[in-house]
């Protein structure tokens, strides 16, 4: 089952089954947490065991529970000169999480989007606190591409998660360590962090910001 089937399901099930993210937890047999990383569309996703073991649950067969969640999903039509993302409701910050699961979509022209990496694996998200001012600034929208999650190149900004916070940095190196840092200057309040190379799990690279959006 691929990151979007799995997606599907989970969306489906909140917004259409009232089922609450513990409920669907339960029922598939894992945590609360990787039900948040499943709906972020993170690498960690709910597999097809837990699927079936959702649909044992609501008395159907995988067979009948992800043709209705799929149908669910496809709700914008594919313009031929158009590609829509979704936008997450999850907000990124330097701090904790916000809010989980699917918001909404906008769309993007192909041939614009199709040269920033791959469109599928691409999330949009609000952006809060001003750890990343003046380059990004609190209520600007990011485009993250989830696809660019293995490579850490310093200059670039990342969405991460550390220590269970979702946030926005841009790449530093140093020997041995991870630097995230902050562009707001002020760094007192939005101090730089180090974190070992040996990448331990409480460090997560999400993908890349390869664009963001500001409204005046």
């Amino acid at each position: 089952m691929n990151r979007s089937q799995s997606f599907a399901v989970v969306n489906y099930l909140l917004n259409h089954k009232g089922m609450s993210k513990e409920e669907i937890a339960k029922a598939a047999g894992v945590s609360k947490r990787m039900v948040d990383y499943t709906l972020a569309g993170g690498l960690k996703q709910i597999g097809s065991k837990s699927i079936m073991r959702i649909a044992d649950h609501l008395g159907l067969t995988l067979a009948q529970l992800l043709p209705a969640a799929l149908a669910e999903a496809s709700d914008f039509p594919a313009y031929d000169d158009l590609i829509f993302v979704r936008k997450m409701a999850a907000r990124p910050r330097g701090g904790d999480e916000t809010e989980d699961g699917f918001h909404t979509r906008y769309s993007f022209r192909r041939d614009w989007i199709n040269t920033r990496g791959i469109p599928d694996e691409m999330r949009l998200f609000d952006v809060v606190g001003d750890s990343m001012a003046p380059t990004i600034a609190e209520g600007d929208m990011v485009l993250v591409d989830q696809s660019q999650n293995q490579e850490w190149a310093p200059g670039r900004i990342y969405l991460i998660t550390l220590n269970d916070a979702f946030m926005i940095k841009r790449a530093g190196m140093r020997p041995g360590f991870y630097a995230l840092q902050s562009d707001n200057k002020d760094k007192v309040s939005h101090p730089d962090i180090s974190v070992s190379v040996e990448s331990p799990d409480y460090f997560m690279v999400h993908g890349r910001v390869i664009w963001s959006c500001r409204e005046f």
